[in-house]
């Protein structure tokens, strides 16, 4: 942090001893979008991996906070109509020491920019709706997307660690351009709901891909089976959207919707 963002006067930021528990700071934007003025937060303080951090409805503060190259919070609160952006980028860790809630989001927008969020923590969930740019699971970190999660990727997806998808209703989406289509490792393997969107190729796996809820491919993304892929769900191919069956067999639980490119030579759709 700058020295030059410390207070100037005697008595602007006590430091005493208290209880464990993590402090929160919630963003005022009072004096800029600076991410580490600690005048742009209440109390005053310097965000941190032992900070639990809020971000408000955006109506409510006069700048919008813009995170900075690095940056590390214990978890984040993304309130109704708050605003998150990020810079150039970016590199958001999080910590969530205890576990629980890492990312929350309530409503608010983050505009990722091509910033990276990375969980750190074995124990961290995710909810609520959110576009990313990248998003890195590391080594021996899990994350877990809650019920009613959409988690868009207009990056990559990385997962070094845990990422378990198929144990709450949530959604996926590849939203970006040329994305490779990972598989989630948690007790069940696969995803719940997967969506493939955006422009471009989306690279499948090369391995079983197993769908729990629904798979839908849309705008004008396109996709082509490596292997086999069984969806418990719907199937849905939108209009300017193209998959292409691979000459492999495929299996589909619930309906069949396709209004778009499908390619099924030598395939088996049951």
């Amino acid at each position: 942090v700058a020295i030059e963002l410390w207070p100037g006067n005697f008595g602007q930021q006590l430091i005493t001893l208290a209880e464990s528990a993590h402090p929160t700071l919630v963003w005022n934007g009072s004096q800029s979008t600076v991410w580490d003025n600690p005048l742009n937060w209440t109390p005053m303080g310097f965000p941190d991996e032992f900070k639990e951090i809020i971000i408000p409805d955006a109506n409510t503060t006069p700048n919008d906070p813009l995170l900075p190259a690095l940056a590390g919070v214990c978890n984040l609160t993304l309130q109704n109509s708050a605003i998150l952006n990020a810079s150039t980028g970016a590199q958001l860790s999080i910590y969530n020491h205890e576990g629980g809630e890492g990312w929350n989001n309530l409503g608010g927008t983050f505009n990722p920019s091509t910033s990276s969020i990375v969980f750190i923590n074995p124990a961290s969930v995710i909810s609520g709706t959110t576009t990313f740019y990248n998003l890195n699971v590391l080594s021996a970190a899990g994350l877990i997307p809650q019920a009613g999660t959409i988690m868009r990727i207009t990056g990559t997806l990385t997962n070094s660690g845990t990422l378990d998808a198929t144990q709450n209703s949530n959604t996926i989406d590849y939203h970006g351009t040329t994305q490779t289509v990972i598989i989630p490792n948690g007790t069940l393997p696969g995803y719940y709901n997967l969506t493939l969107s955006g422009h471009g190729s989306k690279t499948m796996p090369v391995t079983p891909l197993n769908i729990y809820g629904n798979f839908s491919l849309s705008d004008t993304a396109s996709s082509t089976a490596a292997d086999t892929i069984r969806t418990s769900g719907n199937f849905s191919l939108g209009s300017s959207a193209t998959f292409d069956a691979g000459g492999l067999t495929h299996y589909v639980g619930g309906n069949w919707t396709n209004t778009g490119t499908f390619t099924a030579t030598g395939s088996t759709i049951n």
